[in-house]
């Protein structure tokens, strides 16, 4: 076959077409993982101060918070104002959660007659309907209180990501409103977290 100029010249023309569209694939990929390298080194400074804000620990003085319930009522836990044993459990509902989590309703049902309140904080971010499926489902009566902003999970827990336990996920709170016992739960005995309430029941308000 012989080639004309003007097939040489077509030819060239797709050699240079492949080779230049193989170069803006390559500089299309460079632009891409220099703007993902950018976006992490934006977020790193956020990352660390998630990491460095301090757990809430034993000894503590529970911080202050306040959520609207799945019912649409307020909670609001001011220390200065508790004159309860407060139990928050901080929960996403996994299977593990699920397991337990009629044991926390017997629980709260033993104690709900002697000044104690069991409270569960959703850490589902803004997926309302689990929760309130999983209420119904269980005939659960614990309160459970919405934070689709990790807003009190994050003054406990020190980071907050939706979908996630903590590593401390149960908190016991005296009526002084300090942290008396911090666990996870699943994880923590039934008969642990019920020796720790009697403790707290048995502890003066100062």
């Amino acid at each position: 076959m012989m080639f004309t100029k003007r097939n040489r010249f077509n030819c060239f023309q797709l050699e240079f077409s492949y080779k230049n569209n193989n170069i803006m694939k390559y500089h299309s990929l460079i632009t891409t993982v220099i703007i993902i390298l950018l976006s992490q080194i934006v977020a790193y400074p956020n990352f660390l101060a998630a990491q460095s804000q301090r757990v809430a620990a034993v000894g503590d003085t529970a911080p202050n918070f306040s959520l609207v319930d799945f019912q649409g009522k307020k909670f609001t836990f001011d220390k200065k104002k508790n004159d309860k044993v407060r139990v928050f459990w901080f929960t996403n509902l996994c299977s593990g959660c699920q397991s337990v989590i009629l044991d926390m309703e017997k629980i709260k049902s033993w104690y709900e007659k002697k000044n104690v309140e069991v409270v569960a904080v959703s850490q589902l971010g803004e997926d309302r309907a689990t929760v309130e499926r999983i209420i119904k489902e269980k005939k659960l009566t614990i309160r459970f209180l919405y934070d689709p902003k990790g807003e009190a999970t994050s003054l406990y827990s020190g980071r907050y990501i939706p979908g996630t336990c903590p590593l401390k996920s149960l908190y016991i709170v005296q009526r002084n409103g300090t942290i008396q016992y911090a666990n996870h739960f699943p994880g923590a005995p039934g008969i642990e977290i019920v020796k720790q309430i009697d403790k707290a029941l048995a502890e003066k308000k100062n």
